[in-house]
């Protein structure tokens, strides 16, 4: 670390020494001298009026100018910064601000700040008196009546020493009031606060305390800033139920409030305190997945994933979500694996306390190993993992260091630390592209007359434990407790390193740069690793792959296996038998779950979700697309043995169909889960179908693809998709309707792009049978609906579509790039228009809720049908969800935002299921 980062300001002062790191490190050491009478709610106060961009109080830096007796002591060998013009510290009116203290419990003569009418020896400098914007006096009252401290206090906490309660008074202020009324949004400032604990004790309540429960806890929105009356609910400032001593009386501990008496405990605050804030400024990529499909509003289990692209971080949390009467949501975090994953990774809980596997590289069927270096060398995968291009290659070191050491870690400090490798804010990397996804009890709807044995799996199984699968940039897919109680809860049950990863994506291979030897580089250079979403499916393994073994419930073979891709990662995918997930105890037991991984050198990017279904020809099937950039640029489904990895079969679409990625499978009855054909876009704006009606025993290829749909704006242009088309029956005309929507966000030039992008709905057959076409179906055969608050009819064309439009001023356009959702007739989906704006980098969404018999809007505002409803920020999720037999529709946004819209259902709508992709999960 360097001694002196901010050399103008140290020369100016006379001193060495800067930076606000080298000061916490250094603290009393240049002079030996131990600082008391701390005035800290004016020190507090002075930097309140630093982000309010006022000015420096003088009186208070006088002293340390040359010359002065004592400024030695008080400078300790660091610059005060006396001159703040030109140096704003909030950048941004979305920025999030937060102070982060250290004090010895007990504060001195800390009176004059403003707004408050405590007074003392030293007179109220003339720009505190000034001051009108800070209301210390009003917000300390404040804070002590919700406190149930007596108001007659007058604000002094010990009269004796000029010791107040201002600090907390100012920290609830800040923490609830505009501070910067001049800029856009709404500037509060967040405290964490480090009680060192004069003589090992922590007073009762004492201003530290209060600083940290009033100005650090999350203010749910509409707080009213003058409540006197109402506590504030517990949950809102001790979500751990923590219990502190605070001499003699049992406290519960304020969230952002640490005690740090002796040094280990201040380490263990300072890394949660610096996580804490962290997380504040992370990125959702999922902010809601909620725990059941249909829940009750008094409580529900959700989990949420972020990142933080500053050190390429990640966090996986859980919380319980309730929802109001009119549907709005409320979540409250209840762990994260900021702190969670850490601790059971503390020490050599990297080694012990963790269970991660591999692919032993073979197409031997589960031929899964322990992800530990003798292993890999028994396999031949460990020179893959050579770092000779940043630091002498150490195999055992580095297999640590991806499990989780970190001795070796460039910031180490541990003795003999060679400091080879990047260091990491935390262990779990981030995740980007792969959703979160939970998984309990089977949930399927499968009969027993056509599937035999379900109903017995389903009751072996309905206790078992909520996991919570998510992959990440750190090369792993993750399974976490899901539990939201417990001691175990958040903890990771194992982790999978899929074999793709060791060598890279790359033909020839680059392991040092985009394979896993990369991931330790101290200059590294983001790569994606595990970068798609797994899917959870149950499976008979005995009516699969082809194989009709199973004919009654004694003969079925029922199991759960989890799916998932690479994204940019690579171009395979893996499956793992996640039945009994309590099991995984042992790295040797997690090791013989891992049932294949698959890849063919016509596959490119695997971002496609996996699709299992069943057929008459094979039974119960995976199906695989192609994905991105592949070899001859031709789209390409493979059938896949679900139990063995095999490949059964590979259909082309024999023409160029770039990008063929998401598909979607149309499946007649949920309770038998056969299907008769898969619906898949591509990059060219084409919508292929896929026939898989072939009878069991045909011994003969599938037939090519159709091509459906020809997709082009109104100038002729291709219009790409890379979201699933969703496969639905009307549920009264009981026609079929293939919708998608166009639009791509793969690289930077789709950022700015003006290509138009649509919504189609398109008729396809009913739900017996597709349609016969001569010819792919294009704009010109389709009615177009202008105004979706109207919507049009659509009885004499084939389906309908809407543009999405452009920016104000013509230079942006909407696009779509999540796949839409349906519920009993109606079709829901979010579009995005991207931004430069630092403030918003993710983008803003509007949300649309279409009957797709006709394109009306069933969204209302006001009881107002409206034709979308926007958002300030990028919708990342959106979900029916059954609230207490209510359906709502659920948003939620990259900064973690929930929102509950109103929807009118069609009028003589047929009750459905809803819809099947929902996952639910149990605590």
């Amino acid at each position: 670390m360097l001694q002196n980062p901010d050399t103008s300001s140290a020369a100016g002062n006379g001193v060495l020494n800067s930076g606000v790191m080298n000061y916490l490190n250094k603290f009393g050491h240049s002079t030996q001298h131990y600082m008391d009478h701390d005035n800290v709610s004016e020190l507090y106060y002075a930097i309140i009026r630093n982000f309010q961009n006022m000015s420096n109080v003088p009186e208070w830096t006088n002293s340390i100018a040359f010359g002065q007796p004592g400024r030695d002591i008080k400078l300790d060998g660091f610059p005060a910064v006396i001159d703040w013009s030109g140096h704003d510290p909030i950048a941004y009116s979305c920025q999030k601000n937060f102070i982060l203290g250290i004090g010895d419990t007990n504060t001195y003569q800390d009176y004059n700040v403003g707004g408050g009418t405590l007074s003392g020896s030293r007179a109220k400098p003339s720009a505190v008196s000034s001051d009108t914007l800070n209301k210390a006096e009003l917000w300390t009252e404040n804070m002590l009546t919700l406190e149930g401290i007596a108001s007659s206090s007058k604000k002094w906490w010990k009269a004796s020493s000029f010791s107040t309660y201002y600090i907390a008074g100012l920290a609830y202020g800040a923490h609830v009031n505009d501070l910067r009324p001049e800029m856009d949004g709404k500037q509060t400032i967040s405290t964490y606060w480090m009680d060192v604990m004069e003589q090992g004790v922590a007073a009762d309540r004492n201003p530290y305390y209060l600083a940290a429960k009033y100005g650090g806890f999350n203010v749910p929105k509409n707080y009213d800033e003058t409540n006197t009356t109402v506590p504030l609910t517990r949950n809102w400032w001790n979500t751990g139920e923590t219990t502190i001593d605070m001499t003699g009386t049992p406290r519960l501990q304020p969230d952002n409030y640490f005690q740090a008496g002796q040094a280990t405990q201040m380490v263990t605050g300072l890394t949660k305190a610096f996580a804490n804030i962290a997380n504040a400024i992370r990125a959702y990529t999922t902010s809601f997945s909620l725990s059941a499909a249909q829940v009750s509003s008094t409580g529900a289990a959700s989990y949420a994933a972020q990142y933080d692209s500053s050190g390429w971080t990640g966090t996986l949390s859980a919380s319980s979500i309730t929802f109001a009467a009119d549907g709005t949501p409320a979540s409250t975090q209840v762990w994260s694996s900021a702190t969670t994953l850490e601790t059971q990774l503390a020490g050599t809980g990297w080694d012990t306390n963790r269970r991660i596997v591999t692919w032993d590289g073979s197409t031997t069927a589960g031929a899964g190993i322990a992800f530990r270096l003798a292993d890999l060398v028994r396999s031949g995968q460990a020179t893959a993992l050579a770092t000779t291009s940043y630091t002498v290659t150490n195999n055992a070191n580095y297999v640590n260091y991806l499990r989780g050491d970190r001795t070796h870690e460039t910031a180490s400090t541990v003795t003999g630390s060679t400091q080879a490798y990047r260091s990491r804010e935390l262990l779990l990397g981030d995740i980007v592209e792969s959703k979160v996804t939970p998984l309990a009890s089977p949930h399927m709807a499968y009969s027993e007359g056509v599937n035999p044995g379900y109903t017995a799996f389903h009751s072996n199984w309905a206790s078992r434990p909520t996991m919570v699968y998510v992959g990440a940039n750190d090369g792993m897919l993750h399974a976490f407790n899901g539990a939201l109680t417990g001691a175990t809860a958040g903890t990771e049950q194992f982790a999978y390193v899929p074999s793709a990863l060791l060598q890279g994506p790359s033909s020839p291979a680059a392991s040092q740069i985009d394979g896993l030897a990369g991931l330790g580089n101290p200059s590294y250079a983001h790569h994606n690793y595990v970068d798609a979403t797994p899917l959870a499916f149950d499976i008979d393994f005995n009516n699969a792959g082809g194989n009709f073994t199973s004919t009654s419930s004694a003969t079925s073979d029922w199991h759960t296996l989890l799916i998932g891709g690479l994204g940019k990662g690579g171009k395979s995918f893996y499956a793992i038998d996640v039945t009994d997930p309590a099991s995984m105890r042992t790295e040797a037991i997690v090791a013989s779950k891992v049932k294949w991984e698959f890849s063919d050198d016509t596959m490119g990017y695997s971002y496609g979700e996996p699709i299992v279904i069943k057929t008459a020809k094979y039974g119960w099937v995976v199906v695989l697309t192609s994905g991105y950039n592949n070899s001859d640029d031709k789209g390409y489904l493979y059938f896949v043995n679900p139990k063995t990895g095999a490949l059964l079969e590979k259909v082309s679409t024999g023409t160029r169909a770039r990008g063929l990625t998401q598909a979607t499978a149309y499946i007649k009855d949920y309770s038998d889960g056969m299907a008769d054909a898969l619906y898949v876009g591509d990059l060219d704006g084409q919508l292929w179908r896929f026939n898989v009606t072939a009878a069991k025993g045909s011994m003969g290829a599938y037939p090519a693809p159709v091509k459906l749909a020809t997709l082009t704006d109104s100038h002729g242009q291709a219009q790409p998709v890379t979201t699933h088309p969703l496969v639905e029956i009307q549920p009264l005309s009981k026609k079929r309707f293939i919708m998608l929507g166009t639009g791509q966000l793969l690289g930077s030039p789709d950022i700015t792009s003006e290509a138009p992008q649509t919504f189609y709905a398109i008729l396809d057959g009913d739900v017996s049978t597709f349609s016969d076409i001569a010819a792919p179906v294009t704009r010109s055969v389709l009615t177009e609906v202008t105004d979706l608050t109207q919507g049009a009819l659509v009885s004499t064309s084939i389906g309908w579509y809407t543009e999405f439009g452009f920016n104000d001023d013509n230079t942006n356009a909407w696009r779509l790039t999540s796949s839409p959702i349906a519920y009993n007739g109606i079709v829901a989906f979010s579009t995005l228009l991207t931004s430069s704006d630092v403030c918003n980098p993710s983008g803003q969404s509007r949300i649309y809720a279409l009957d797709f018999n006709t394109g009306k809007s069933v969204l209302t505002v006001n009881s107002v049908s409206v034709s979308y409803v926007g958002s300030s920020n990028a919708v990342t999720d959106l979900k029916f969800v059954k609230i207490d037999g209510a359906v709502r529709l659920i948003s939620g946004d990259v900064q973690g935002n929930l929102r509950s819209h109103t929807i009118a259902l069609p009028s003589n709508s047929l009750l459905r299921l809803l819809s099947w992709r929902e996952v639910p999960t149990v605590d």
